[in-house]
């Protein structure tokens, strides 16, 4: 079969643009058969679409790891690695490029590296005894507004582990402090791959040295594709360095790890922010199963707020759902709402069923969700896949920047445009716009 009809039958892709950004950071849909090596499959495929990712030609790739079912290039620019610039391509158990993941665009370089390895390595041990350098590296790293230069050192001080980050324009140092004392690290998205890149980020609540993700207010169970029982336990591990650094894989990989590394920092990250509201309130350690095969869903599995309450974050057969921060604050929201206003889901009443209850605690979750991601769109990452799939119009879950009433435009108390649907979710965005706007204009 010759290229040209390889490439006619490959699936048009489709791309997940966020507002206010030209470029494309995914795309997903593809059927691209390999041609040669899944590497030189991928980056056929990623010179095609340049310009629809903003790849610059200044952007060299070069290979990380292949794999799995995932292929990792590293992003450079003028030779030097970008922090989190990553990109990669997913290949199903077919061998078919199915989606590839860039990343929101990057800025412009700023500086030069006129700091060169050795400085910075001094810059970074000044003061310390007894140091011993193990790695040293070169990245550009953003700022929001640039790519600015930045050498990272890791050394020992006897036998304790430590990290520095000295600017590579200056050398000025910039942090540093010690692995051993310091809480856990974790490479995650600070909400989901539709908001920003991945980021190390620390795991709050984890013993000193922890090599699994049992913490004092979050505990993982990665089911492993399987359902929630006896067999979903920890099983992403620490690096030597007492980091968690997991690949995303972006299909529907029953072995995934990532996922349970976001979880954990999503749920810890939920539950230090309710402690911070209310001093009062300590919660004990939140489960979160992941990896729950066959569970296209995030679900508040319930649970009190003396014993703990817990959650599961599906596995496909669409997406896996711990990519998605907001949908795991949501989930933890309805938490809050069982131990206050406890609204319940659906009730019976004279007339039969109704679901104002439910409306209200889907709302008063998602008001809570987006309090935490400053974002009121719901699941941009997640939405895309249920869309393809056939689940849902939009490519997102919910969004709250467009008023919803009761009443609607017309009047009519039941309907109207757009007035009351009838389902929970989608009536709870009447609570979460209203909410939207009083924080508008709080600003």
């Amino acid at each position: 079969m010759t290229s040209a009809l390889l490439a006619l039958l490959a699936a048009a892709p489709r791309f997940l643009t966020v507002d206010g950004e030209a470029a494309a950071r995914m795309a997903w849909g593809l059927e691209v058969p390999v041609e040669g090596t899944r590497e030189e499959t991928a980056r056929g495929w990623l010179s095609k679409h340049r310009s629809d990712f903003g790849l610059l030609a200044e952007d060299e790739l070069v290979l990380m790891k292949d794999e799995g079912d995932v292929v990792t290039f590293d992003r450079r620019r003028a030779g030097v690695s970008v922090y989190g610039g990553e990109v990669k391509g997913t290949f199903d158990d077919a061998g078919r490029l199915v989606m590839v993941y860039v990343g929101p665009p990057l800025p412009r370089v700023v500086g030069h590296f006129y700091v060169d390895v050795v400085r910075a390595e001094l810059v970074a041990t000044a003061t310390l005894d007894v140091v011993s350098v193990t790695h040293s590296q070169a990245y550009w790293k953003s700022d929001g507004e640039a790519l600015r230069p930045v050498w990272l050192v890791r050394f020992s001080v006897g036998a304790e582990p430590w990290r520095a980050h000295v600017d590579g324009a200056t050398g000025r140092l910039l942090d540093r402090f010690s692995e051993k004392r310091s809480v856990g690290m974790g490479a995650v998205y600070d909400v989901s791959p539709a908001k920003g890149p991945v980021v190390m980020r620390a795991l709050g609540g984890l013993p000193a040295n922890a090599t699994t993700l049992v913490g004092s207010r979050a505990t993982m169970r990665n089911c492993n594709g399987a359902g929630v029982g006896a067999g979903c336990v920890a099983r992403a591990t620490a690096n030597a360095s007492f980091d968690f650094v997991e690949t995303p894989s972006f299909g529907t990989s029953p072995n995934d790890r990532f996922g349970e590394v976001n979880a954990y920092y999503a749920v810890d990250r939920f539950s230090r922010w309710l402690s911070s509201l209310d001093a009062g309130v300590n919660l004990p350690p939140i489960t979160a199963y992941t990896n729950v095969g066959n569970s296209n869903q995030g679900f508040f599995r319930g649970g009190d707020p003396q014993t703990g309450y817990s959650i599961e974050l599906g596995q496909g057969p669409l997406a896996d759902w711990a990519y998605e921060g907001d949908v795991t604050f949501h989930e933890l929201g309805h938490g809050v709402v069982q131990s206050t206003a406890n609204f319940g889901f659906y009730a019976r009443d004279s007339q039969g069923m109704n679901g104002e209850g439910g409306a209200l605690n889907e709302g008063a979750s998602d008001c809570l969700a987006m309090a935490l991601s400053g974002d009121p769109v719901l699941a941009e990452f997640l939405g895309p896949y249920l869309q393809d799939g056939g689940n849902q119009v939009n490519p997102y879950l919910r969004r709250m920047d467009q008023v919803f009433t009761c009443h609607g435009y017309d009047g009519n108390l039941d309907g109207g445009n757009p007035g009351r649907f009838g389902t929970i979710h989608d009536d709870g965005r009447i609570l979460g716009s209203f909410f939207l706007a009083l924080l508008s204009r709080s600003q």
